[in-house]
């Protein structure tokens, strides 16, 4: 008898699960918004807002859809499968809170609204004027400094403050000419000075109120608006020359920047503009001078050679 043996070979194949294509967050928003801010195209600022919405369109809908899916698992999923049910909520909810708007996001399109076209101007400030309301109703997130910063820089873009008083100082020649033209020229600056107003209470109540904050105010807000902004704690001193009382970052109280995080302090530099403010002393001058020919010493300098005082 011969026994005849037969080997049967089975091979498995195991099967990849099909994965969800991937899907932008916030940084890839962010960093699509702040090409669009450093680019030269036109209708950049129109642009990244409709980036903006596209995005809160998309994480409001896949709210939605993660609360509809949550409520269908409910029902079927028993009591035995409670864990596996909260794991499969949390990276619903992690997947979700990455396509979340956030303060970079928001200050990313207000740096967009500075078009090189001076006629794109008007409707960029009102994009961002948009962009700041929406942040604050919606609350995705806070605005921070560099928000608030990044609005005034905004209205100073817009509408410039030396535009304003070189064109009204100017009287016309002729009686009713250009009346057309201070007429607009005063309307909008009681839109800008309405906007940076609003911002900068909404500033100081947010403790985000920073040195660039204080900085673009200075040069978005006229000047009896600044004053009446800073009338709390304007000092005496007069700063670069204008009108305006100077106010620094030590001036401010302290429930105005509370909450101002990361911000580097302002570096300390000599400003120089002109030769008229440049006073130096004849004596020292000579010294000098005299140290710039003996290439740093001054040994042989001596008063009765210079011709100066004994």
């Amino acid at each position: 008898t011969t026994t005849t043996t037969t080997t049967t070979t089975t091979t498995t194949t195991t099967t990849l699960p099909v994965l969800p294509p991937p899907c932008p967050n916030a940084h890839c928003f962010a960093a699509t918004i702040n090409a669009w801010a450093k680019s030269r195209e036109p209708n950049k600022a129109r642009s990244a807002y409709r980036l903006l919405q596209s995005m809160t369109d998309s994480y409001q809908q896949n709210n939605n859809n993660n609360a509809n899916n949550n409520n269908n698992k409910n029902k079927r999923i028993g009591s035995t499968n409670k864990k596996k049910k909260n794991n499969n909520k949390n990276n619903n909810n992690n997947n979700n809170q990455s396509m979340k708007p956030n303060v970079v996001v928001y200050t990313s399109v207000l740096n967009a609204c500075r078009p090189w076209e001076p006629s794109e101007k008007i409707e960029a400030f009102d994009i961002a004027l948009l962009t700041l309301k929406e942040m604050i109703l919606i609350g995705y997130d806070s605005p921070n400094h560099v928000t608030y910063a990044a609005f005034l820089s905004v209205c100073a873009f817009a509408y410039p403050l030396t535009t304003m008083t070189s064109t009204t100082t100017t009287s016309p020649s002729v009686v009713g000419e250009h009346s057309s033209s201070s007429s607009s020229l005063l309307s909008s600056s009681r839109t800008r000075d309405d906007a940076v107003r609003w911002a900068f209470h909404q500033c100081r109540e947010d403790g985000q109120v920073g040195n660039n904050v204080l900085e673009n105010l200075r040069k978005s807000a006229s000047v009896e608006l600044y004053e009446e902004l800073m009338m709390d704690v304007v000092r005496n001193r007069r700063g670069d020359g204008d009108d305006t009382a100077y106010v620094g970052i030590m001036d401010i109280p302290a429930s105005w920047k509370r909450n101002v995080k990361g911000e580097r302090r302002p570096t300390l530099r000599w400003r120089r503009k002109g030769k008229e403010e440049m006073k130096v002393d004849k004596d020292a001058l000579i010294v000098l001078n005299a140290m710039k020919e003996r290439k740093g010493t001054s040994g042989v300098f001596t008063k009765e050679n210079h011709g100066g005082p004994s």
